[in-house]
């Protein structure tokens, strides 16, 4: 029997968050409806079906009338502020003081946070720095179709560091096995 995957609590109410800046209670209700969700406050610790974050965002794309990859990416950029003030923030602060520490140390990241959330699925980076002073991100995944989401994410982290950050998919993965390729440009560094 395959187990069923599930994402915890807090990447719901970052959904949440999200849709509640963007227009308010009654948007987010319209939202929840539309994916047939009854629950109103996700529980951060407690893990819930894939089912329910994917139908929490196929509504959300829907409704907003905005495209399910242009939300991810937004969602990506969205959830390291989100996370930051839901009590990830020092977390966050010992990961690394530049966009290129801080994608190289996700993994013990989520190992740490892992110790949390038993439960916790997360997904595995490997950086390179090219000969062009780009960085090569491979994301391995158990979930499909979240590269949008951490285009979003590492735009997101090159703010954090007041960097700008040019991202672009260079390969989209083949089997589950198989990494997404991403490329990291970092166009200005405001780190001093």
């Amino acid at each position: 029997m395959k187990a069923v995957a599930c994402v915890y609590g807090l990447v719901n109410q970052g959904i949440k968050d999200m849709v509640l800046g963007a227009g308010g209670e009654a948007l987010w209700q319209q939202v929840r409806a539309k994916a047939a969700v009854d629950i109103d406050e996700f529980l951060s610790m407690q893990a819930y079906d894939d089912a329910v974050t994917m139908g929490l965002v196929a509504a959300a794309s829907e409704v907003l009338s905005t495209p399910a990859e242009t939300l991810l990416e937004g969602f990506g950029h969205h959830w390291i502020g989100f996370t930051s003030k839901s009590g990830y923030g020092p977390l966050m602060t010992v990961s690394g003081d530049t966009l290129e520490e801080f994608l190289s140390n996700l993994d013990q990241m989520h190992a740490r946070i892992k110790n949390s959330m038993p439960n916790l699925d997360p997904p595995s980076f490997t950086c390179e720095t090219q000969a062009d002073g780009t960085i090569q991100v491979s994301y391995y995944s158990n979930r499909e179709g979240l590269v949008p989401m951490v285009v979003g994410l590492i735009r997101g982290l090159a703010d954090k560091f007041g960097q700008q950050a040019a991202v672009r998919i260079l390969e989209t993965k083949t089997t589950l096995d198989d990494p997404d390729i991403l490329e990291v440009r970092i166009l200005s560094d405001g780190v001093t």
